[in-house]
């Protein structure tokens, strides 16, 4: 067993500390510092304070696994119980791995997303792709959907339909399309930026 599947408990009488791999059983269970003698508080007294020790050391993210192991519950409430101890405490924390990783992530959601919008949505409703008019096309925009077609040797076929985008009589859907794309994921970003602003 690596040593990530352990928890570090820290003595706030001496504060040493020792490693443990079952802290639902250590902390339903009375314990004593091995090297003061102290009793460690246990219970969900312990938990907060066992937080409290590594939040200060800017440890928030092993706080949270170590509640969620402790509570035998799920992250979203290990890392409530870590935010509320932090709050008492006059303390801010950041519970995410890394504010860059967060806010990569926050870009590929939103392109994703950005994506299933024009791409999906515009099935029902093409004139999504009209936001991206002003950036494509300085002249007359128009879009619609246009059944497509393929000749087999039994006759034309129908097989599925496009979203056709022109300016000025002129094939501009490629441009539209990602033009479109890029728009509402910027959109989703800052609405995605901004909830993240508020919930803090």
């Amino acid at each position: 067993m690596t040593k990530k599947h352990f928890h570090e408990i820290i003595c706030s009488n001496c504060d040493s500390s020792f490693w443990i791999n079952d802290a639902y059983s250590y902390f339903n269970n009375k314990q004593v510092c091995s090297n003061c003698k102290t009793e460690i508080r246990t219970g969900n007294n312990g938990i907060n304070e066992q937080i409290l020790i590594y939040i200060k050391r800017k440890a928030s993210v092993r706080a949270i696994k170590m509640v969620k192991d402790a509570r035998k519950c799920s992250m979203r409430a290990a890392k409530k119980q870590v935010k509320a101890v932090a709050k008492e405490n006059n303390i801010k924390i950041n519970t995410d791995v890394t504010p860059v990783l967060n806010f990569f992530l926050r870009i590929i959601i939103s392109g994703l997303l950005g994506l299933a919008v024009v791409g999906i949505g515009s099935i029902w409703y093409p004139n999504l792709q009209k936001i991206a008019a002003p950036i494509v096309c300085q002249g007359e925009f128009n879009i619609k959907t246009v059944e497509k077609k393929t000749t087999k040797s039994e006759g034309e076929r129908s097989y599925g339909a496009v979203i056709e985008a022109t300016c000025d009589d002129e094939d501009i859907s490629r441009e539209t399309f990602y033009a479109s794309v890029g728009i509402y994921a910027i959109i989703i970003f800052i609405l995605l930026t901004v909830r993240r602003i508020f919930k803090k």
